[in-house]
């Protein structure tokens, strides 16, 4: 058996996967590496199913990489699927000003996520990154500022293997003609134009004159990373005392809640900057992020797509913002029940005539631009003039019967001939405040 073929056995036993009791998905793009990952498979006895999408980026070259993949498949009784995605696909995004290759990778692995899901049921994912991959990967995370959790590289997962992070690409170049396979060459390697084919072209080969094992030593470091990473992964979800909560399915979406007592906690400053890059932060919010603390209670800050604000003794993310007059529910169960109000109202109402009255038709609605108060004057005018402070007014609640604006708190009364009663409480202007510490009043 060839060396490479060893290696795929050796690190399936490894991985506790041999023999094997499910099937390999290899993605396959028809290059170099992924034709030899192929004939190493076949080497060692494991037949894969086959993956390849046709992005039509490079008109015919990219149809002879697919007709590749089909007749390497037929050669060797093999199942393949090959998507071929239509030209407007890449046409789309260039009107958007996409990155493509962003978004070619993110379809390529939710396709192969789908497939496992449902054609190759729990299948092992495979793809034939190799150590020159990985020492690329890390250093332009190094060279972008991308954060600690991306020196890691290129991180294996149960379900997606990279059995080559530690072979060269000198022995992968070796194994192809040493045994003559037949692959494609991807013309769009020779630009320069994309990051990691600049970092390729033009600083490996410096690096690799002054530092001839820095693809091993980078490699090294990112194992360490991922060690790292694991550990710290494991620690955030046991009980410790940084105080930070973590609500994937509330109504607004992605939620993190992160109190004030835990900043004294040596790791804090650490935990909480990975909280900002899961939730999506790019490096200038994170840093931002580092004096979220030092900002008035109800102020906020971007992180992603959502918005940071600043509580009396926390930090709260909402991935989306709830309405003023919403009243949030933090943490579930009956004795740690919390509430996070964000503003100064809160609302009830009560149908005392249901025959009369048609609670589907009534909602209640931040104020629009168009909506009208009394004497001839927007609605925002009219609040303003009664002195209500812009911040409330950004998002001021309206009833409103079929999204027509009705009645607002603060101007004028409602008469609905008693069919509906209103309340309105007015819980202090501290912007996001735990209910914890209530202030009330009537509005």
């Amino acid at each position: 058996m060839e060396a490479l073929s060893q290696v795929l056995l050796d690190q399936l036993i490894h991985r506790g996967e041999w023999p094997l009791t499910r099937p390999v998905l290899l993605s396959i793009s028809g290059g170099r590496d992924s034709v030899a990952l192929l004939h190493a498979f076949l080497g060692a006895g494991i037949r894969p199913a086959l993956y390849h999408c046709c992005y039509q980026l490079r008109g015919d070259d990219s149809l002879a990489d697919a007709r590749l993949v089909e007749d390497l498949a037929a050669t060797h009784g093999l199942e393949a699927v090959v998507d071929y995605l239509p030209v407007s696909w890449s046409q789309n995004l260039k009107s958007k000003g996409e990155n493509l290759q962003q978004a070619a990778r993110r379809l390529r692995y939710r396709r192969l996520e789908e497939l496992r899901a449902n054609r190759f049921l729990n299948a092992l994912v495979v793809t034939a990154h190799h150590a020159e991959d990985q020492a690329e990967t890390v250093l332009m995370a190094l060279l972008k500022g991308r954060g600690s959790a991306r020196l890691a590289g290129l991180v294996d997962t149960p379900d997606l293997w990279r059995p080559w992070l530690q072979v060269r690409r000198a022995q992968i170049q070796a194994y192809i003609q040493s045994n003559q396979l037949s692959y494609r060459e991807d013309q769009s390697n020779a630009s320069d134009i994309y990051d990691r084919n600049f970092v390729r072209m033009h600083l490996a080969p410096l690096i690799s004159e002054r530092f001839p094992a820095w693809v091993e030593a980078l490699g090294r470091e990112a194992l360490d990373r991922r060690r790292l990473e694991e550990g710290l992964r494991a620690w955030e979800t046991q009980t410790n005392e940084l105080g930070i909560t973590r609500v994937l399915d509330s109504p607004y979406g992605s939620f993190l809640f992160m109190d004030e007592g835990g900043r004294a906690h040596p790791m804090h400053t650490v935990l909480a900057e990975r909280a900002w890059y899961s939730l999506g932060a790019n490096r200038s919010q994170a840093e931002a992020l580092r004096g979220a603390w030092d900002l008035l209670p109800g102020k906020k800050l971007a992180c992603g797509l959502g918005m940071v604000y600043r509580c009396r003794k926390a930090l709260c993310f909402f991935e989306k913002s709830p309405h003023a007059w919403d009243a949030v529910p933090v943490l579930g169960g009956p004795d740690d029940q919390q509430e996070l109000l964000r503003g100064w109202h809160r609302f009830g109402w009560t149908i005392d005539n249901p025959s009369t009255f048609d609670p589907t038709k009534w909602s209640w609605r931040p104020v629009r631009p168009g909506d009208s108060g009394s004497r001839s004057e927007s609605l925002v005018e009219a609040l303003a003039r009664r002195g209500v402070p812009q911040p409330l007014r950004v998002d001021w609640p309206v009833l409103c019967y079929q999204d027509k604006s009705v009645w607002t708190p603060g101007l004028g009364g409602l008469d609905l001939e008693g069919a509906l009663r209103v309340t309105w409480t007015w819980t202090g202007p501290q912007g996001l405040i735990s209910s914890h510490d209530p202030r009330p009043g009537n509005g």
